[in-house]
């Protein structure tokens, strides 16, 4: 999900945006400044969704060193 390709996902407006979704205006602004902090993958992915987009999510887990 890239979520920072501004004109793919959010339309030009995020008053625009949240008039479309019911989402807030702000929550569209923090996801173009990439202020991701107060998001969960499962929220991005309902905006995202919101937007009639067709969604494909990859994970990639990587495993962490102990003591890092």
């Amino acid at each position: 999900m890239r979520l920072t390709e501004k004109e793919e996902i959010i339309p030009a407006s995020t008053r625009e945006a949240a008039c479309h979704t019911g989402i807030a205006a702000a929550e569209f602004s923090r996801i173009r400044n990439a202020d991701f902090g107060r998001f969960t993958l499962d929220r991005l992915i309902r905006i995202r969704y919101s937007l009639n987009h067709e969604l494909e999510v990859e994970v990639t887990i990587q495993s962490h060193q102990e003591g890092k």
